[in-house]
């Protein structure tokens, strides 16, 4: 459908409840209709996710184990990880997945799998805006009923509350459905709302908004009430029984005091459920350098004889960056600072985790070699290597270039090869094994490999059809 203008637009959106740091409503370029992707596009997001989760379901049962050993699995997913997070691993399944695609002409390819993914509340109201019927709160309702549960529990870092003006959203969406929402936050409400009106909290520039806009509210015990936010706040974990419960943790093992960590694994250990399980291994970019395991294809090969084909598809080739000598048990999924540099241009390369400062997600610590030279690129190379963390090297995956008509103020605009990122929330059925594809959106970024959600940057909801809307 092609809706009347910005000013509708915005207005729905505004009205779910969502915002982002002092910004009410929508905080992105708004396109003018939804984003069309053939049927077959969803028939390949659905046999990624299959081939996905049954990666994460190798990894997360062979780590820690003879076998993870033997196949270069612990040692890969421990390089320079903190010695207070190895071991630290559930046994429960991933539930749930958000990667992060880029469009290509041959289907499409994931830079992540992200673990711990925003945007719940930014999709379910831009399905609402444009006239869509929506799809992701219904699907995670549903998970939650089929797994025994009655409510359904964020809990978010301080480090990014930021985004917890849509997970309230969600949360108030939630309760249409039967579900009871709620956010606990990792620091205390009051102290969040006074360090904001201080100024200690959410002053730009922060992610996506380089500078303060005129409309900034900083008042969040205001907002709250303004929302009816109220009861979906929770401020004590234990006012939730963990077996009526499903939680999602919203923020990596870096964003948390080990004290929370401990209550999350207690909470597990008692019955809970987690859509992402408290297990540092899949915060670990890391993962998609295991599929050059030889034993770990040959276990995905006997579980599922088309997830490797899928796999080599739908992720580009990955590999930690390491020295000949410090990575003898996993060397199949290395690459050499040699190598890179001798293929500067196919190549980039990111923070795997634990970082310590939240730069390995939202393309804050890319390095793409084709926009370096030769010289620039071997420091940055040299540089990486040395880090007290993990780094990985992906080989370049070219987007397809998209033009998009958007809203700019009150006056409609073209965004003329623009760059994508196709993002679709993966559920995965307790009990049947099912699997759902929901909130697909996209967003286009001009001009920039780097592409994340932004004030910058134009999104929209995907409709999958084989016919344009009309």
């Amino acid at each position: 459908m092609q809706t009347d203008d910005n000013a509708t637009l915005r207005a729905r959106m505004t009205e779910t409840g969502i915002g982002y740091a002092g910004i009410e409503g929508a905080w992105w370029l708004p396109a003018c209709a939804p984003f069309v992707l053939p049927l077959d596009q969803h028939e390949r997001l659905y046999q990624a996710a299959r081939a996905m989760f049954g990666l994460l379901d190798v990894v997360g049962e062979r780590y820690g184990t003879v076998e993870g050993e033997q196949m270069g699995l612990n040692a890969l997913l421990n390089y320079k990880v903190p010695s207070h997070l190895i071991g630290v691993h559930s046994r429960q399944p991933v539930l749930s997945l958000r990667p992060d695609f880029q469009l290509s002409a041959v289907g499409v390819a994931a830079t992540e799998l992200e673990i711990c993914p925003s945007a719940q509340g930014y999709v379910h109201a831009m399905q609402l805006a444009y006239g869509l019927r929506p799809d992701l709160v219904p699907a995670l309702a549903d998970l939650v009923k089929k797994c025994g549960a009655q409510a359904f529990v964020f809990v978010c870092t301080v480090e990014w509350s930021e985004f917890w003006w849509e997970q309230l959203a969600i949360c108030r969406a939630l309760a249409d459905y039967g579900v009871r929402g709620y956010v606990y936050l990792s620091t205390p409400i009051h102290t969040l709302a006074e360090q904001v009106q201080r100024g200690e909290l959410w002053q730009p520039p922060i992610f996506g908004v380089p500078h303060k806009p005129a409309l900034w509210q900083d008042d969040v015990l205001a907002r709250i009430d303004a929302g009816g936010f109220a009861p979906y706040v929770l401020h004590d974990l234990a006012a939730v029984s963990p077996s009526s419960a499903i939680y999602f943790r919203f923020g990596y093992f870096d964003c948390f005091s080990p004290l929370l960590m401990q209550q999350l694994a207690k909470l597990e250990q008692q019955g809970a459920i987690f859509l992402n399980p408290t297990s540092f291994v899949y915060e670990n970019k890391a993962v998609m350098a295991a599929l050059h395991l030889n034993a770990l294809q040959k276990d995905l090969l006997q579980r599922d004889a088309d997830a490797p084909q899928v796999l080599a598809t739908c992720i580009p080739e990955t590999y930690v960056l390491a020295r000949a000598a410090d990575a003898r048990k996993f060397a199949d999924a290395t690459i050499s600072p040699e190598r890179l540099c001798h293929e500067r241009a196919d190549w980039v390369l990111k923070f795997a985790g634990f970082d310590k400062g939240n730069q390995a997600w939202g393309g804050r610590s890319l390095q793409i070699g084709a926009q370096h030279n030769e010289a620039t690129w071997r420091e940055v190379v040299a540089h990486y290597v040395d880090l007290p963390f993990p780094v990985v090297a992906q080989r370049i995956s070219p987007s397809q270039q998209v033009d998009i008509d958007f809203y700019a103020g009150d006056d409609r605009e073209t965004l003329c090869n623009g760059t994508t990122r196709l993002r679709s929330f993966m559920f995965r059925d307790v009990t049947s094994g099912g699997i759902t594809i929901a909130g697909s959106h996209l967003t286009i970024s001009g001009g920039t490999m780097q592409v994340s959600e932004s004030s910058g940057a134009v999104q929209t909801p995907i409709v999958f059809a084989d016919n344009p809307l009309p």
